[in-house]
């Protein structure tokens, strides 16, 4: 049982179980300690007053749904050692305006930001190399794409990556380093 008044959690755990803070509304501010390696299914969905996550280098997968409809976050630095990041990860953090992606990551995967409506700033590590379905599908802010890297995004023809992103100039966001 988690008390509903839950604002602040410092976790030592090596890892975030599968719905252990699911729909924990009042949680504001997440530290994980240096050890923790893994952020399981929906660990954090639906806390909707959660407004900052410390993650450590160390932590190596994040699961399926597990930041979903955390609609207060509004700024991302994923872990360096980040290498498996999970479908719908990021869905619907209406509030999110930027996210920086780690080097370590090589794929994007399903819907992973789909519904982030404010995102307006996205910084791809070097090696992210493909992008799966509706991945940025109505981010509608977004208006700047970085990709630290020489080497092309890859994002099947027809899979709607990058569906309903267009700003309200109608112009699709600026991509300086392709």
């Amino acid at each position: 049982y988690i008390p509903s008044s839950l604002r602040v959690v410092h976790l030592t755990a090596s890892s975030v179980p599968s719905y252990a803070f699911y729909d924990c509304t009042s949680l504001a501010i997440v530290t994980l300690s240096d050890t923790c390696t893994f952020i399981g299914t929906r660990a954090f969905w639906g806390c909707q007053a959660l407004q900052s996550v410390s993650m450590p280098d160390r932590v190596t997968h994040i699961g399926d749904l597990a930041f979903a409809h955390c609609s207060t976050l509004y700024r991302l630095t994923l872990p360096s050692g980040l290498t498996e990041l999970g479908i719908q990860a990021f869905m619907n953090c209406t509030n999110l305006t930027e996210a920086v992606l780690p080097n370590a990551l090589t794929d994007l995967p399903a819907s992973v930001f789909s519904g982030c409506s404010n995102l307006r700033r996205i910084t791809m590590g070097q090696q992210i190399a493909s992008v799966a379905a509706g991945a940025f599908h109505g981010c509608v802010s977004l208006s700047v794409i970085d990709k630290n890297g020489s080497s092309p995004i890859i994002a099947a023809e027809g899979n709607q990556a990058f569906s309903q992103i267009w700003n309200a100039d109608g112009h699709t966001p600026t991509q300086p380093n392709e």
